[in-house]
């Protein structure tokens, strides 16, 4: 069956979903003039800030978030399980261990829960061939505008694991690593949420080294820090994300060839990944 352009429009047509050129062009227009209009009013109204202040702003806003919900834990306390609890804390650790960590989640807020996570072994800059991961059920139904990202459906999570089952799991193979996220934060919050919500023990930010800091702070003069955009500029194929979606697995793979180009070339500043953790 062939499924022609005039019969794409006259279906649209039908639904009231299709503008001639004539009136797609002036709503077109019409709206980019309400974006400017908003734009001029949020700078009168002293409302509009430039992309270094807001990222600023962003942060110290996420910061202030997790001093007040600290906060709270401190005064409705809930006991939870040290990592020592299943470590080996008396071992001594004479090499540098990092995992490569990503995770795809339900969303972006706060209450939204991890689908997805990738944890890959690099030892002394090296990958070993160890990996961990693992889909999870999150006792949430995943918002379509999540799925058209990461292609995680509540269909195929259904019968996956809780995290909490698998709570202890994880924490073993972290051990006592450094772990390495672009956007470390979001991350960070993400698994600590989880954690705390199995009852066990949250990691410290300067656990986590961010590629993010790091890039913005090779390329400030860059306007966009996003995965895809150190691929290009490194020439990583980072194809397969690009035609099947966002995939912590797939994420993990491609920062860990962004965070060795990262690494050299913090070498000619005299710098390490180290200077940049959370």
């Amino acid at each position: 069956m062939t499924y022609d352009k005039d019969t794409w429009r006259k279906e649209k047509q039908e639904k009231g979903e299709w503008l001639c050129p004539e009136l797609y062009r002036l709503v077109k227009k019409e709206r980019e003039q309400s974006k400017e209009a908003w734009i001029k009013k949020q700078k009168d109204d002293g409302k509009w800030l430039p992309k270094e202040d807001y990222i600023k702003l962003k942060n110290e806003e996420r910061k202030r978030k997790r001093e007040d919900e600290d906060e709270e834990e401190r005064k409705n306390p809930k006991i939870l399980r040290p990592h020592s609890d299943i470590l080996d804390v008396d071992s001594i650790k004479v090499i540098k261990r990092e995992l490569i960590f990503d995770t795809e989640t339900t969303g972006l807020g706060r209450e939204h829960k991890i689908v997805e996570m990738s944890l890959i072994e690099v030892i002394d800059g090296k990958k070993t061939g160890r990996n961990y991961h693992c889909f999870f059920n999150p006792e949430m139904n995943i918002p379509q505008n999540a799925i058209n990202v990461h292609k995680i459906t509540n269909e195929k999570i259904k019968d996956a694991p809780l995290f909490k089952d698998k709570a202890e799991e994880i924490i073993k193979f972290i051990d006592n690593s450094v772990m390495v996220a672009h956007n470390a934060n979001f991350d960070m919050d993400k698994l600590n949420k989880e954690l705390y919500d199995a009852g066990w023990e949250k990691y410290n930010s300067d656990r986590f080294i961010d590629t993010l800091k790091i890039s913005r702070h090779l390329f400030p003069n860059d306007k966009h820090h996003k995965q895809d955009n150190l691929c290009e500029k490194f020439n990583i194929d980072n194809s397969k994300r690009l035609e099947d979606g966002h995939s912590a697995i797939e994420d993990t793979i491609l920062l860990y060839h962004i965070y060795n180009e990262m690494i050299e070339l913090l070498k000619k500043e005299d710098l390490s990944p180290y200077d940049f953790r959370l």
